[in-house]
């Protein structure tokens, strides 16, 4: 389960700026009530396997702090249309932490589609993607992401 500093994107300990830019907008819809969503509070990251992480902060529109996530299992993924879930894209998933206190809820993908537009070996990511999450609690949602484009890596 993801922890709190996951959720500390944009600068780093020492307040310095990170050099990921990007922007991520979508729509985050859960018992028929939709909240749109648009940040620029991004995260690239290589992870141990050789992957590219990617998160993005959308904020905490007054009932809690709320990002998205997802894993390239290569840096260099082709560019094109996956299915999720995937071997290829990973760790696709929604989390929030309600009123800002406690545990943080995750909810990881159940069904979807990703297309994905890597510049690899230019440190560029866009596309945009769709996905149904696995229930937690009875609860679950449908998270569309229209668009993003992130470039740089901290």
């Amino acid at each position: 389960m993801a922890d709190i500093e996951d959720f500390e994107t944009g600068e780093n300990a020492a307040n310095t700026p990170q050099a990921t830019t990007g922007e991520l907008v979508g729509t985050l819809t859960s018992l028929g009530i939709s909240l749109d969503f648009e940040t620029t509070s991004m995260y690239r990251g290589t992870v141990v396997s050789g992957g590219t992480r990617v998160l993005a902060d959308i904020g905490d529109a007054g009932r809690g702090r709320r990002k998205v996530e997802f894993t390239l299992s290569e840096a260099d993924l082709p560019s094109g249309t996956y299915p999720l879930p995937s071997e290829k894209i990973k760790n696709v998933l929604y989390a929030m932490q309600p009123n800002n206190e406690g545990a943080i809820k995750t909810y990881p993908v159940k069904s979807g589609e990703f297309v994905l537009v890597n510049r690899a070996p230019e440190l560029y990511l866009a596309g945009h993607f769709r996905f149904e999450t696995h229930p937690v609690e009875n609860l679950a949602y449908l998270v569309a992401v229209h668009r993003f484009e992130i470039k740089g890596q901290n």
